[in-house]
């Protein structure tokens, strides 16, 4: 192909990686806020957008579309009698020991939770079928509900989906996208897993569809001339697919494992730290945007929560709040950053200084703490945040590949407090995500499925 392009799509950039037998294309990163994707991909390929090619995208936009309820609110069917299990069943929202711990919300409003009058048993016989007019009428109650997804979770159907299949026979022709809930069955650990998973798939749907109508609206007349997959993590069947869904929900992190399969990777990339092993993806703790607040003790701690880019770290000149972002650019960590490095506005640093030495000035001390003070603790109390990470880890690795745009700033202070592991830096660590998208889908062209 005349073009082979990757792009790993976050919440707030998009990374462009391209090969091209005609001319060099170097690697860009979008600021999403200041240019919308389509337009920032028509102004990338230039005069090689009429050539055609291949896009390999890896996006997270499934993962974050669940936690901020983007895109079309689903309905969930499931079956009569256990409308509220999924309720009574969900998970703690945070596994650290609460005075008043919470459960995780649901991925879909109580409002749109609707029994439907069938009963599979557990050895898949069937006791009670479901009622076609029941689903006629159902199908009415949806068009009036404006949803355009439909989630079905029926008792025992990875046994027998009948009836989760008689219900998108019926409910699809009138226009709705219905997800059956047997088909997410290969991780689920229960009945209440799989419909969680279906669910968040139905959530997602829209937001993807939409992304991927932005690429192809992009492309315009030269459509045609070009493949677009999405990549998913490798422990599916076929690692490419013509269309997002929740199989894609970890982003770049299914490139870099699949590219990787047997390395040990710290990924310190704009938007997420990860650590990736043995084919598991975890989130640490602390990530880009995290911001500090004040502690019960007269002390600056990191949140457990992310700001995110927009409007972006204070040290972008927006924020009043400062985060691991703007310690890293006070302390003069930051290595140039494509699309990043000219958004720090340096009239920014005297206001994060004075944001910290508000957080100072009630530490009890017989010598004055400034504010450089605390940045410099700061920076430390992140370096050992990350190595608790590291230790906690079941196999104690003996080498890390870093890879994301902090990875060259971080490098050497990891290393120099980890002598007995070591830190490799990627090539082109700052993009390594996404050349893995071109490198993953070269190697896998021919595995290629529908998500």
């Amino acid at each position: 192909m005349p073009v082979s392009l990757g792009l790993s799509i976050g919440e707030s950039f998009a990374d462009f990686v391209a090969e091209s037998t005609v001319k060099n294309i170097p690697p860009q990163r979008l600021f999403l806020a200041r240019k919308g994707l389509g337009d920032g991909l028509k102004a990338y390929l230039g005069e090689h957008l009429e050539l055609g090619g291949q896009i390999l995208i890896s996006t997270n936009l499934s993962q974050f579309a669940v936690q901020k309820r983007l895109g079309s609110q689903p309905t969930f069917l499931i079956t009569a009698g256990f409308e509220n299990w999924l309720k009574l069943s969900r998970p703690l929202a945070d596994d650290r020991p609460q005075m008043y711990p919470t459960r995780e919300p649901l991925p879909v409003s109580e409002d749109h939770i609707f029994g439907i009058a069938e009963r599979v048993q557990a050895d898949g016989t069937i006791e009670t079928p479901v009622s076609e007019d029941d689903l006629q009428f159902l199908a009415s109650k949806l068009e009036l509900l404006k949803t355009r997804t439909v989630a079905v979770g029926l008792l025992h159907s990875t046994k027998n989906p009948a009836h989760e299949l008689r219900i998108r026979e019926i409910l699809e022709p009138k226009g709705f996208r219905v997800f059956c809930s047997h088909e997410f069955a290969h991780d689920a650990l229960s009945e209440t897993d799989r419909w969680v998973k279906v669910l968040k798939a139905a959530s997602v749907w829209s937001a993807v569809t939409d992304q991927k109508q932005v690429i192809e609206t992009a492309l315009g007349e030269h459509k045609d001339k070009w493949k677009i997959r999405y990549i998913a993590h490798p422990r599916y069947e076929n690692v490419l697919f013509d269309s997002p869904g929740l199989e894609t929900e970890l982003g770049v992190a299914s490139s870099l494992l699949a590219q990787y399969p047997k390395k040990t990777i710290l990924h310190l990339d704009l938007e997420q730290f990860l650590w990736l092993q043995d084919g598991r993806v975890r989130q640490l703790r602390v990530q880009p945007t995290t911001p500090l607040q004040k502690s019960s003790w007269p002390f600056a701690v990191y949140s457990d929560t992310q700001v995110g880019y927009e409007p972006g770290p204070m040290a972008f000149g927006k924020s009043l709040q400062p985060t691991i972002f703007d310690i890293l650019y006070l302390r003069q960590r930051l290595e140039t950053i494509e699309a990043v490095t000219p958004l720090l506005n340096e009239k920014s640093k005297p206001r994060i200084l004075e944001a910290l030495f508000t957080m100072s000035k009630e530490i009890p001390s017989k010598t004055k703490i400034d504010a450089n003070t605390v940045a410099a603790d700061m920076e430390t109390a992140l370096l050992d945040r990350i190595n608790e990470e590291l230790l906690l880890t079941g196999k104690k690795p003996t080498e890390i590949l870093l890879t994301g745009a902090f990875a060259r700033s971080l490098h050497p202070r990891l290393e120099s407090r980890r002598p007995d592991v070591r830190f490799i830096l990627a090539d082109d660590a700052e993009f390594a995500g996404t050349r893995a998208n071109l490198s993953m889908g070269l190697k896998m062209g021919s595995k290629v499925g529908n998500a």
